[in-house]
């Protein structure tokens, strides 16, 4: 995803394939799945820019400094602010 790549991959990766997004999510015992997905892809160069820009900018907020500080700085905030 940081490469700008689609991924297809098992369920298992839901938190960070967004199906039909940055990619594709295929059950893990479907191979007839698993190559339709990699064939629409390998057909599909406007469809996998737009997933692998997709994955990429998902990556760059997940990654980014200031956005985790924010994060981090907003569960410390909920658990120590007394509860009414």
């Amino acid at each position: 995803m940081a490469l700008r790549k689609p991924i297809v991959a098992t369920g298992t990766s839901q938190y960070y394939v967004k199906d039909f997004k940055t990619g594709y999510l295929v059950p893990s015992n479907s191979v007839e799945q698993m190559t339709n997905r990699l064939l629409d892809l390998i057909y599909s160069p406007n469809k996998r820019k737009l997933m692998g820009n997709a994955g990429y900018n998902m990556v760059k907020q997940m990654c980014d400094l200031n956005e985790y500080r924010k994060a981090v700085y907003a569960i410390y905030q909920n658990i120590t602010t007394p509860q009414k």
